[in-house]
């Protein structure tokens, strides 16, 4: 007969880290000191559903520190994934009020957070529930 051995539900577990964190000493990766950092600022949908027709830049990307804008235009394709919270810039179609639907790449985030208040969206907004139903 084998012995089984106890698991680790309900039993403390000794992290690699765990020490640093609690000490104050653990390094994050924010931390790390990396040459010429790019920062970005999601632009997120401000309609629940419907289309983005279309997305002016123009404004942004004149401003001094952006280094580019992606919106679902022209995004890079992604690995197809089955997991559409995943699929972030693949198509136009807003799901939600707040789904990303761009970024602003800059130099610092400041630069980033104000260009991307510089896009000019342009929907096709269709009609959303906004109540519960039974059924």
């Amino acid at each position: 007969m084998t012995l089984v051995e106890p698991h680790a539900i309900g039993e403390p577990l000794a992290r690699a880290d765990g020490l640093a964190k609690v000490t104050g000493t653990a390094r994050y990766a924010f931390e790390q000191k990396v040459e010429h950092p790019a920062y970005l600022h999601p632009i997120q949908s401000t309609i629940a559903r419907g289309r983005v027709t279309a997305m002016d830049v123009v404004a942004a990307l004149a401003m001094e520190g952006v280094l580019d804008v992606l919106t679902v235009f022209d995004a890079p394709t992604l690995a197809d994934t089955s997991d559409g919270e995943l699929a972030i810039l693949q198509d136009d179609r807003v799901h939600f009020r707040g789904q990303i639907i761009g970024g602003v790449v800059a130099e610092t985030a400041e630069i980033a957070r104000e260009a991307s208040a510089l896009v000019r969206v342009d929907y096709h907004e269709e009609p959303h529930d906004v109540e519960l139903t039974a059924g």
